[in-house]
């Protein structure tokens, strides 16, 4: 026992001089033993060999991402003596930009492990500097190296929480370390093209843009897979793998057009007149500049710098409702990049926000505007874990889960700026009086209007900008699914870190972005080259042995005569374009064969959702999944069965057996399957019931 508490005292003392001013408290969680008696009769407490020393540490935000630790100048020989005594062969003498001349250790993306190099005294600081993608891997990195060199009893340090970081580098569409690279590439290209649009003069465009605003998640560093650079926009970041994407994301970007009095008052013919300024716009680019640019009916799609950007004109001559959304995205796009300029760890929280959410199969339900808003609301409110900012990726995501699982929606709503927190809750009451009132209720601030909510709240909505990312959605059910999922991901989080230690490193990530597809009446297998992005999709090799899917009795598969009009249907391959065909026609024929911005997965959910939202729940991961869902509403399956309604808009019915009135009907599971099968025609490969 003494031996345990002594090495427990020693990994504290060791950690927290190594941090430094990295933490904010240090602390090690006594770990449990069990009673036995000695030779003499004494009870003492026995611990296994295997059982883990629990280190815990409250890290800074900012400092704990720090990549240099700057010691003692070489002039003060007791001092750097006593720092390379304690740092070992980390420890290094190195010149820096201002001439002075210091022991130091760096902490870089081949840091690990003991193993370390010593650097020479003009050696540079930014060769080893640790890359964006691995910042909050520096603490790993730091006790992975001082405790073994100070503990001998120790093997190794592991932080089986930084599975769940990691579990997002395994999108194959996007190489472990390249996000941050292609996130700053794709900036700089929004950030070129903001300048070219705003050079335009009078003599090149009717009205010139006046103001530009990147609305794109990965522009506000919130994407929870940044894009590609694709290789027909012209980047020579252009990824190396064998197929080019046929369907590039579309980056949105708001572009003001100048005020003017000639607009045409009527709606038709004043989307027209902004459709011909985007074709100038497009032939002004072009013929300018050599820029690919597309001009449809509601916007301009450019291609430059790897990426496309899609434009939205717009005036003051909007609409109201146009311009109230408009005025929502700007601000939403302003306090989530202030967050995340803010808050180091805030960006990685999102990611992990929106996947948990994908892979949970709510992605159809809950937007990722709404998703960040809730991940802000864990940095700006008292109302997560321990009423405290979150200093960790990890951390933010469990005050995320916490939210979730645990904020009483109905009773209250989420209020980003505490100064309006009376003002949204008059608002939520007298939303719920007129019916108007969505499940999830978030309030960012104050200053703007963004919902229509009729007479009666009028008023206090000029005074509040209320999120209306949730206007259509989650409903009830789907919330109360989502906090029963959030609590128990946190069960799971919580009982892997403190009962398995660092045996848990590669069950955390699967219990908690692992979706089990056994509490749905039907599942939908989507066909992967039909889906935009396949590469970066679960790859999972047989989908007939995945126990996600359960082994259901009975299955419906899509035809694959090629005599059948459905195998003509069949023939679309939206996963990639591959490279040899491009070098055989040409880029610019391929490129007229891209479909910017189209993913036919979330229109799928959207349409089976239109159809069965009187009968089913559809529920589906539209960020990187491949299957889809249905729940049967409980109604609807009950043995005596409903009354036949016209509104339900779907012939998926049978009669109900036996002695009952001849209107009563129930859901017939294979009837949907073959709807289903039908309505998917080229993108359904199979229906499981």
């Amino acid at each position: 026992e003494s031996d345990r508490l002594e090495l427990e005292a020693r990994v504290r003392r060791v950690a927290a001089e190594a941090l430094g001013d990295r933490a904010t408290l240090v602390r090690v969680l006594h770990s449990p033993y069990s009673i036995a008696t000695n030779s003499k009769g004494a009870l003492v407490a026995v611990y296994s060999s295997r059982t883990p020393v629990l280190l815990c540490c409250r890290l800074h935000p900012t400092i704990s991402l720090r990549s240099v630790d700057v010691g003692p100048p070489a002039d003060d020989a007791a001092a750097a003596s006593a720092f390379r005594a304690f740092w070992g062969a980390r420890s290094e003498l190195r010149r820096f930009q201002n001439g002075k001349i210091c022991e130091s250790v760096v902490w870089g993306t081949g840091a690990t492990g003991t193993t370390g190099t010593t650097g020479t005294a003009g050696g540079s600081t930014k060769a080893a500097s640790v890359g964006a993608e691995n910042k909050h891997d520096v603490v790993r990195q730091l006790l992975d190296y001082i405790i073994p060199h100070h503990c001998p009893d120790v093997n190794g340090v592991d932080v089986p929480a930084m599975a769940l970081s990691r579990a997002l580098n395994k999108n194959n569409s996007c190489k472990d370390g390249h996000g941050a690279l292609y996130e700053r590439a794709c900036l700089n290209g929004a950030t070129k093209l903001g300048k070219i649009l705003r050079s335009l003069d009078s003599e090149s465009m009717t009205l010139t843009i006046v103001n530009v605003q990147p609305v794109a998640a990965v522009l506000r560093n919130a994407a929870a897979f940044p894009p590609v650079p694709h290789l027909l926009a012209g980047s020579s970041l252009a990824d190396t793998s064998d197929l080019i994407p046929r369907c590039p994301p579309a980056i949105e970007v708001l572009c003001q057009l100048e005020g003017s009095g000639k607009w045409p008052d009527a709606p038709v013919a004043y989307a027209k007149m902004k459709a011909a300024l985007g074709v100038q716009l497009a032939q002004t680019l072009k013929s300018s500049y050599g820029l690919d640019a597309i001009a449809s009916e509601h916007c301009v799609d450019v291609l430059m710098e790897g990426f496309a950007y899609r434009l939205m004109l717009y005036s003051e001559r909007e609409p109201a409702e146009a311009m109230a959304t408009i005025a929502l995205r700007q601000a939403h796009q302003g306090l989530i990049s202030s967050l995340a300029a803010e808050h180091p760890s805030f960006k990685h929280c999102c990611r992990l926000a929106k996947l948990w959410i994908a892979r949970q199969h709510l992605s159809n339900h809950i937007c990722e505007e709404a998703t960040e808003l809730v991940c802000a609301a864990a940095y700006t409110t008292k109302i997560s874990v321990g009423a405290t900012c979150p200093t960790s990726p990890e951390a933010g995501f469990l005050s995320f889960l916490d939210i979730i699982a645990h904020h009483s929606w109905e009773a209250q709503p989420i209020v980003l700026d505490g100064k309006v927190a009376e003002e949204a809750a008059r608002l939520m009451s007298r939303m719920h009086a007129i019916g108007k009132a969505p499940s999830m209720f978030v309030v960012m601030g104050g200053a703007g209007a963004s919902v229509s909510l009729g007479d009666a709240a009028t008023a206090a909505n000029k005074k509040l900008k209320c999120v209306s990312w949730t206007e259509r959605g989650p409903d009830n059910v789907i919330l109360f699914r989502a906090s029963v999922l959030a609590r128990k991901s946190i069960k799971a989080i919580v009982s892997e870190l403190a009962m398995k230690g660092s045996s848990s490193k590669g069950s955390i990530a699967a219990s908690v972005f692992t979706h089990s597809m056994k509490d749905y009446d039907l599942v939908v297998l989507l066909r992967r080259d039909a889906l935009v992005g396949a590469a970066g999709r679960d790859a999972r090799a047989d989908r007939d042995n995945d126990g996600r899917l359960d082994h259901r009795q009975h299955e419906i598969a899509a035809s694959d005569d090629p005599t059948t009009n459905e195998a003509k249907y069949s023939q679309a391959v939206l996963s990639g374009i591959p490279k040899s065909l491009v070098q055989q026609r040409g880029g610019s024929k391929i490129k007229k064969e891209l479909l910017i911005g189209f993913d036919p997965l979330p229109l799928f959910c959207e349409l089976l959702r239109d159809r069965y939202q009187h009968v089913a729940i559809v529920c589906a991961n539209v960020l990187d999944g491949d299957t889809i869902g249905i729940k049967i509403k409980p109604k609807f399956t009950r043995p005596e069965g409903v009354a036949f309604d016209a509104d339900y808009g779907c012939s998926v019915f049978r009669p109900v057996e036996g002695d009952h009135p001849g209107d009563m009907v129930v859901v017939s599971r294979e009837a949907m399957a073959q709807d289903v099968l039908e309505l998917g025609r080229g993108i359904v490969e199979r229906v499981r019931y």
